[in-house]
C-alpha cells in the first residue's frame, strides 16, 4: 500500500498489505440470491507511529498492525 505525504505523518510511503476474506452466496428457486462478503485489510506499519482514525496529532498514536474490517451484502433478482 502506498501512501501520499500529508500533515501527520509526511513519510509514511510505501507498507506491505493483506487483503484476505470470503463469500457467501445462498441461491433460491424463485430466482433470488443474496451474497455476503466479509474481509480485513491488514496494513503494516512497523515501528513507526501512525494516527488512528478520531484522534488528534500526538494523542493515541500507535505502531505496528492496524486492522480494517469491510462487509457488503447483496440481492440478486434475475428472470
Amino acid at each position: 500500500m502506498r501512501f501520499d505525504p500529508n500533515a501527520r505523518v509526511p513519510n509514511l510511503g510505501t507498507r506491505a498489505a493483506l487483503d484476505w476474506g470470503g463469500v457467501l452466496e445462498l441461491y433460491s428457486s424463485r430466482h433470488v440470491a443474496t451474497r455476503f462478503d466479509l474481509g480485513d485489510a491488514v496494513v503494516w506499519y512497523g515501528k513507526d507511529t501512525v494516527v488512528p482514525p478520531l484522534s488528534a496529532p500526538g494523542t493515541g498514536t500507535i505502531a505496528g498492525t492496524r486492522h480494517q474490517l469491510k462487509w457488503s451484502l447483496g440481492v440478486s433478482l434475475w428472470f
